[in-house]
């Protein structure tokens, strides 16, 4: 079996999901500064209604900001770590249009 890369093996530890979940993982004026910019960055490029998929998805924080922009018709994410996506299907739950692979 071939061992996961060492940043899959620590952000997929439950312990290190929850305080990344919870505190951002960066700091929060810089997260929020990146998240805005990138949000900007893709709802210029994407038609309205487009079908998003996101790769590495973490804990689903920039998902839930795509969420709230009404300007994307399904998401689709995804994350090499478990617990990281455990957490995003948590506190995404009750968009029904979403998917997680």
């Amino acid at each position: 079996m071939v061992e996961k890369p060492l940043s899959l093996r620590v952000y997929d530890k439950p312990q290190f999901a929850e305080r990344f979940g919870r505190t951002g993982g960066f700091a929060p004026d810089r997260k929020e500064q990146m998240l805005r910019v990138t949000a900007d960055l893709l709802l210029a490029l994407a038609p309205k209604k487009s079908v998003f998929l996101e790769l590495g998805a973490g804990t689903g924080h920039f998902t839930e900001k795509m969420i709230a922009t009404g300007h994307l018709s399904r998401i689709y994410f995804t994350d090499g770590a478990t617990a990281m996506l455990e957490i995003a299907r948590q506190r995404l739950q009750n968009a029904t249009w979403l998917t997680t692979l």
